[in-house]
This record gives structure tokens, sequence and C-alpha cells, in this order.
């Protein structure tokens, strides 16, 4: 007996997971939640090295003057 739709039905590992893998991928990078953590992190490592330097800057700038005057 000739059974043409003998192989239609067999499982396929590789392809199995490769769409756990898509499916994992898509939840971990879903619209809204792409890198929001480190860019927070960063937004904020940015704004104390600004207040930091500007600290810097102001605190030293009536010596600065000083020595011109």
């Amino acid at each position: 007996m000739d059974d043409r739709f003998k192989d239609s039905g067999q499982f396929h590992p590789e392809k199995a997971w490769s769409e756990i893998r898509r499916k994992d991928w898509e939840r971990k990078h879903e619209a809204g939640s792409r890198g929001g953590g480190w860019m927070a992190l960063a937004l904020i490592g940015c704004v104390l090295l600004f207040v930091v330097c500007a600290g810097g800057f102001l605190l030293g700038l009536p010596k600065l003057l000083s020595n011109f005057l």
C-alpha cells in the first residue's frame, strides 16, 4: 500500500526548538520593554555626572575668579 501522507506528521525537533526560541525572544522583547532598565540607568548616570561636574565647576569658580581680581 502506497501511503503518500506517511511523513506528514513527523516531529521535527529543530523546528520545535526554533519556534520555542522565537516565542521566548518575542516575549522578552515586546514593544515598550526594549532596554528600558538600561536606558534609565544610563540617564541617571549622565545626570549624576553632569551634577558632579557642574558642582565642581561652580564651587571652583569663586577661587578662579579671585585669582584674577
